[in-house]
């Protein structure tokens, strides 16, 4: 797994809701037909625009999502470690990383604001496009459906 340091300056970080605000869906909707189909679009859509109107939580320890490529082999699924982003026969995992903590996290039961407020790792920003990085964590935030879990 990349190496993210602690010593990363907080008030640099690109966080979640800054791809939100300059991606527009139809690029994120590219990129959710190429990895995960065309079905329950228009949820993404009202899923993006809800993320749009809301507040991010930004927390004094600042988490931040990761994305690893794999690609599947017959004895185990292997790391891609140069690949193209476009490339379906890919799968990715998602997460969110403490570095103070050393710890992993899921992102699929995140609250919108929680979800807005994550930084990204800076290998991530370097190894996919904004439009990608949004559509591989809408599908980790929908893993348990399409609602803010703040609402319930």
């Amino acid at each position: 797994m990349p190496e993210i340091t602690q010593s990363v300056n907080t008030n640099a970080v690109t966080r979640l809701s800054d791809l939100v605000q300059k991606c527009t869906f139809a690029d994120v909707e590219q990129k959710i037909r190429i990895h995960y189909g065309a079905r329950e679009l228009d949820k993404y859509r009202r899923l993006y625009e809800a993320l749009g109107a809301a507040t991010p939580e930004i927390s004094e320890k600042t988490m931040f999502v990761q994305i690893n490529a794999f690609m599947e082999d017959e004895e185990e699924d292997v790391r891609a470690e140069e690949f193209d982003e476009d490339d379906s026969e890919l799968m990715f995992d998602v997460s969110a990383y403490n570095p103070d903590e050393e710890t992993v996290y899921s992102i699929a039961s995140a609250t919108y604001g929680e979800f807005l407020g994550l930084g990204v790792a800076p290998y991530v920003l370097r190894d996919y496009s904004p439009a990608s990085i949004l559509a591989h964590c809408l599908y980790e935030l929908s893993a348990y459906g399409f609602e803010d879990r703040a609402d319930g």
